[in-house]
């Protein structure tokens, strides 16, 4: 029965079978059998055809909005029935942070902690914190979040400088020409945008991705404001990394549900990777 409501909740989330028959690693056919069996049980329909797509009934988003946080808690409580000896810890993490130096962070915080083994995921910033909430992930290291919702813990562990990547003449009024970045609804955005047009760096243009806007200017089709995790990952000549000044930085930030973060494992677990981020060259 838990696998049949931990599927409409992933419908729901994820609006098509078959991203949630991804997002569970099962067939397509298995997700409707779920759901089938889900339908049978409580005598109504959860689901109901829309276009080439299904939608959620009533009765199914009235069942996700009750059941989701009586999962969330389940997985909570399993989670916190571990051995300290023997923990499997899920980590989301922000793509940005895990393809440039989060990798090698939790790698090492992993080896530094005795009996634990990790299993880290990438997304957005917005959907580690969702995961987290639902339960599906233990630990999140997110980038941009600075207030966090009710139920929800956590710690900025680092500030990333952030820095302008093109030729010097360009980079010294970047304003004069094309300024790339990280698109406006981002999280990281809403974090540093603020303080990034207090100095004048107003994007002309944004892309999806950091590592998107770093390649673009890498080649020359601007000046592009991205972390120096990721102009240092992807190998950029030191020649065309300029740091912003005064100093602009994006807020890291581990979080987990206050029952998990606060277990003795997970603290050490997150000592290790604060230890680890102290020994990064990033200033």
């Amino acid at each position: 029965m838990i696998e049949n409501i931990e599927a409409l909740i992933v419908l729901a989330r994820e609006n098509t079978i078959t991203k949630t028959a991804t997002r569970l690693r099962i067939t397509q056919s298995a997700v409707s059998k779920r759901l089938a069996a889900l339908e049978a049980m409580i005598g109504e329909p959860v689901i109901e055809k829309k276009g080439r797509g299904v939608t959620l009934t009533t009765t199914g988003r009235r069942l996700v909005a009750q059941a989701q946080p009586l999962l969330s808690e389940l997985r909570s409580v399993l989670a916190t029935q571990q051995s300290p000896d023997h923990m499997d810890i899920t980590v989301g993490v922000s793509e940005s942070l895990l393809c440039s130096w989060g990798a090698e962070v939790l790698n090492r915080a992993e080896k530094a902690t005795s009996g634990v083994r990790l299993s880290p995921h990438t997304h957005r910033s917005p959907v580690v914190l969702d995961r987290v909430r639902s339960g599906e992930y233990m630990l999140g290291l997110c980038s941009g979040l600075e207030k966090l919702p009710s139920g929800i813990v956590g710690e900025t562990v680092f500030r990333e400088p952030m820095v302008l990547i093109g030729n010097a003449s360009d980079v010294r009024d970047p304003s004069k020409g094309r300024l790339l970045s990280i698109e406006p609804q981002s999280v990281t955005w809403r974090s540093l945008g603020g303080a990034a047009s207090t100095l004048g760096l107003r994007p002309t243009q944004t892309l999806e991705t950091f590592f998107a806007v770093a390649q673009v200017a890498n080649v020359g089709f601007g000046v592009g404001l991205v972390p120096l995790g990721v102009a240092r990952a992807m190998r950029i000549s030191p020649k065309k990394v300029h740091k912003v000044e005064p100093l602009l930085t994006r807020p890291v930030t581990i979080i987990g549900q206050k029952t998990v973060y606060n277990k003795p494992a997970i603290q050490h677990f997150v000592a290790a990777v604060k230890t680890e981020i102290g020994k990064l060259d990033l200033h």
